[in-house]
């Protein structure tokens, strides 16, 4: 199963991107856009995660956890929602959730397909 994960800017995207890049237990790809007409490139406009049996679910929810604590983090607020149907069923803010509310909501989002 993938989760596709969007963030409020692309400069946020772009900034979890490289911290999940970097956990070599979990395997993200950026989405890409096409460019409008008069962009020079196509544009990522969210991650897709791969996530699958064997305690993916666990190791995503810690990366998270250690991104959101990072001081310029605070703000961020991530969507996530299943590839498979494309609705947005959870929404984390960083401000405002607490470590062990991450996996809780990941596995609701898993659970529900």
């Amino acid at each position: 199963m993938h989760l596709v994960l969007a963030a409020g800017t692309p400069a946020d995207l772009e900034a979890l991107f490289d911290w999940l890049d970097g956990d070599a237990d979990i395997s993200v790809r950026r989405h890409l856009t096409p460019p409008e007409p008069g962009e020079l490139g196509p544009l990522a406009d969210a991650l897709i995660v791969s996530v699958g049996a064997g305690g993916a679910l666990t190791v995503l929810a810690a990366s998270l956890r250690g991104f959101f604590q990072q001081p310029r983090r605070s703000k961020v607020k991530v969507s996530v929602r299943r590839e498979a149907d494309g609705a947005v069923t959870a929404e984390i803010d960083a401000d405002r959730v607490r470590g062990a509310d991450v996996e809780a909501m990941l596995a609701r989002i898993l659970d529900e397909s």
